[in-house]
């Protein structure tokens, strides 16, 4: 694949994500991303989507996928998931 894009594998279809290291699943929720959030979102720490820039696009809103009963995006604190 050239140019901008996500490069992604799906091993099997699930309604919930699968922690990699532990084969633990957990149920999501998806949630809006409110500002606050998207000003700590970086780059450094392995995002390779700009959450920034596409929060100030018009007309554009932004969700993330928790983990039921947390509000933290899924891989911020979490570690490795399948999704």
């Amino acid at each position: 694949m050239s140019g901008r894009g996500i490069v992604i594998e799906i091993d099997k279809i699930i309604n919930s994500i699968e922690q990699v290291s532990t084969g633990k699943i957990f149920q999501t929720d998806v949630e809006p991303v409110e500002w606050e959030e998207v000003k700590a979102i970086h780059k450094k720490d392995g995002w390779n989507f700009n959450w920034k820039r596409e929060s100030k696009l018009p007309a554009r809103r932004l969700y993330k996928l928790v983990i039921k009963g947390h509000s933290e995006l899924v891989n911020s604190h979490y570690g490795n998931f399948k999704v």
